[in-house]
This record gives structure tokens, C-alpha cells and sequence, in this order.
């Protein structure tokens, strides 16, 4: 089965001895039909909050004949899977405060043998933020280009579940991947330079003097410096 970049780059970051991966919004169960026929996990589970989605999910499954080892639940994040059958979780394509959202309600089911592998469309500061306060360790950072660059995260609770801080620095463009660096990161932080610098001109351009507009430009002033700062350590 052919999929795109991004859905290799997560299904290349599932740990060896995963037995179970659950796809939450798994839509046409892509990412499980790919691991289970490539034997990278033993069984699959996929969860649709949407009718349409989960029945197109139950669709592919039949249609390869995967029945016995893909099981489609209809229903909002981590809630119809059984705590038991937790292994690996994959939360990707969505917005990062729905994934917060997700984790937040499901704190309870998830234990420390847990890996989660997230991958925001957007707010990912504030789930890197969000993840370290709740006290998840960060186990791996990725980027992948597939058209865009996206940032894939994976991290496990804690054991005392301790929480800590993260610089404002890290939650931006990432503990690991700013350790790393590489191309494909000097590329990333080029891209949030550019957007800063488009969103200031644009502040400019609208020659708005209130105070929410001096305040967000000073806001962006400080990004700004501070992926500069980043790109200096890489070139």
C-alpha cells in the first residue's frame, strides 16, 4: 500500500516491539492498513468522531480483508478504546490544542508504557508546553516535507508524572530538533522567520497604534529574536 511522506515518517517512528497501534482520527485507516500489511504492529485500532470518516475507515479495512486485526471505533479521542489495549497512540493531522484536549481527557487511561506520537497541524507551542507541564517526557523529534514541514512529537508520561519547565525557545521550535538541527531544520526555522516578518509588516501596513498592536508587536519582536538566535546556531 502506497502512502505519502508524512504518513511514512510516522509509521517509521513506531517502536519495534509495538503490538498495538490505535490511529486516533484514523479517517480512511491509512496509516493502519500500512503498518499492519508491513508488519510493523501485530493488530490495529482506529477511532472516527465523524460518521462519514469512520464508515469510509470500516470500508478499506473490509476491502483488504484486515478485519481480524483492524478494529474501527466510533467515538472522541482515546474514550471507546480499552485502557488494556494501549500500546503505541498516534494523534496526527489535527490542531495541537485538540490534541491537547484528547491527552487532557485521557490522562487517567494513559500509564508510562504508553508512547504517544503526535503531530500538530498548528499550536504546536502550546502543546510542547502543555506536554512538559503535564509531565510527559519527550522521547523523539522529527520533520518531515511533504509539501509543508510538520513536526512530529513523541513522548511518554512520566512515572511520578513530575512536571517542568521548558524554555520559550524549546516550545517554539522543539527540544530534540533544535539539539539535531540539520537542512531540513535550518529550513523550518527560515519559514517561521518569514512568517513572523510578514506578520510584522502587515502590523505596519495597517498603521495601527492601539495598544493590542504595540503589544503583539512587541511580541513579535521577541520571536523573532529569538529564531535568529536559533538560525545563528546552525549556519
Amino acid at each position: 500500500m502506497e502512502v505519502n511522506r508524512r504518513v511514512k515518517k510516522i509509521a517509521s517512528m513506531i517502536p519495534e516491539n509495538t503490538k498495538i497501534v490505535t490511529d486516533v482520527g484514523t479517517d480512511h485507516a491509512h496509516l493502519l492498513l500500512y503498518l499492519v500489511t508491513k508488519q510493523k504492529c501485530q493488530r490495529g485500532i482506529g477511532v472516527e468522531v465523524v460518521r462519514g470518516p469512520y464508515e469510509k475507515a470500516l470500508s478499506a479495512v473490509s476491502a483488504y480483508g484486515l478485519e481480524d486485526k483492524i478494529k474501527i471505533y466510533f467515538g472522541n479521542g482515546l474514550m471507546p478504546v480499552p485502557e488494556e489495549m494501549l500500546d503505541t497512540v498516534v494523534i496526527a493531522g489535527m490542531g495541537g490544542f485538540t490534541i491537547q484536549d484528547i491527552v487532557r481527557d485521557s490522562l487517567e487511561k494513559i500509564s508510562p508504557h504508553v508512547t504517544l506520537i503526535l503531530q500538530p497541524q498548528n499550536g504546536q507551542r502550546e502543546l510542547r508546553q502543555f506536554l512538559a507541564e503535564t509531565g510527559f517526557q519527550f522521547i523523539s523529534e522529527e520533520l518531515v516535507k511533504d509539501i509543508f514541514i510538520y513536526e512530529i512529537i513523541v513522548v511518554r508520561k512520566n512515572k511520578d508524572a513530575a512536571p517542568f519547565i521548558l524554555s520559550e525557545t524549546d516550545k517554539e521550535v522543539g527540544p530534540i530538533l533544535r539539539k539535531k538541527g540539520g537542512p531540513l531544520f535550518q529550513e523550518y526555522v527560515e519559514e517561521k522567520i518569514k512568517k513572523w516578518e510578514d506578520a510584522l509588516q502587515k502590523i505596519g501596513e495597517t498603521k495601527a497604534f492601539s495598544e493590542h498592536a504595540l503589544e503583539k508587536e512587541k511580541e513579535i519582536h521577541q520571536k523573532l529574536r529569538m529564531l535568529k538566535e536559533v538560525e545563528a546556531e546552525w549556519k
